[in-house]
């Protein structure tokens, strides 16, 4: 049997103008997404990410895809013990790939839990104004030592209560870099109006296990794309993977999944 060694899952990326900003013209979740996750296991050789990643858009345009954004998170985390969670990236594999560079998304304030992942302002405002969501949000907080908000309680006030309890701080993030893909053909390919025009890239291959990161250098051998696969998976198969190796340690409500498998010899 083969052997799942990487998982792309396209999102909804959350808030629907993440989409329709990028690709005004496509209809979001059906003819656009978010490459929410992307992770490789560090078994996984040099320059396999640009293969997987035309693989991967391959199979959606066949289902009507037609635009994909994604994000790289500039910033290292660090956990409270001084362990490095995510060193930072800008998105090489994109650019290996020939996606259109758009700049940095609006800048925000995050909270950075004691484990060094982040809390993200989606979550922050759904909690504050009381959305569809909040109550999963609220719960993640409680998990980490947060009491329970009391029924009517100003959920602006339970947020600063919350932060201290837990030992949060705040970050200022400057953005995730944007990246865009258009899928299909020549032809269709051309069709996709972007909503934001291309800049210069911003200037090692990244690979995960356990939440931990590492490198892959091509001097190793490099990827032989005969030995390797990709198909769609599971939602369940998806969620186990990411939250095992992936630093964000979630998976997100998703769309699409792909898998990479090695084939067994």
């Amino acid at each position: 049997m083969n052997h799942l060694v990487g998982v792309a899952v396209f999102g909804n990326g959350g808030f629907k103008p993440v989409l329709t900003n990028a690709f005004p013209d496509l209809e979001p979740y059906t003819e656009s997404a978010e490459l929410a996750r992307f992770v490789l296991l560090d078994e996984v050789p040099a320059n396999a990410e640009s293969w997987f990643l035309a693989r991967v858009f391959e199979l959606a345009a066949r289902e009507g895809m037609r635009g994909i954004v994604s994000f790289s998170d500039p910033i290292k985390r660090i956990a409270q013990d001084g362990r490095v969670v995510m060193p930072g990236h800008i998105g090489l594999i994109y650019q290996a790939t020939n996606a259109t560079y758009t700049g940095q998304a609006t800048p925000r304030t995050v909270w950075q839990l004691p484990d060094g992942s982040i809390f993200n302002e989606q979550k922050l405002g759904k909690i504050r104004q009381q959305k569809q969501g909040h109550e999963y949000s609220e719960q993640e907080l409680c998990s980490w030592g947060a009491r329970p908000r009391r029924r009517r309680e100003d959920p602006r006030t339970w947020l600063q209560q919350a932060r201290a309890d837990i030992g949060a701080r705040t970050l200022r993030h400057p953005g995730n870099h944007r990246y865009l893909f258009t899928l299909g053909d020549r032809r269709e390919r051309r069709a996709v109006s972007l909503g934001f025009g291309q800049l210069p890239y911003p200037k090692a291959t990244q690979r995960w296990r356990n939440h931990q990161h590492s490198w892959r250098h091509v001097g190793e051998g490099g990827f032989d794309s005969h030995k390797f696969e990709v198909a769609p998976i599971d939602p369940q198969v998806a969620q186990s993977f990411v939250e095992q190796h992936h630093y964000s340690a979630s998976c997100t409500s998703n769309l699409q999944r792909f898998g990479l498998f090695r084939k067994e010899s």
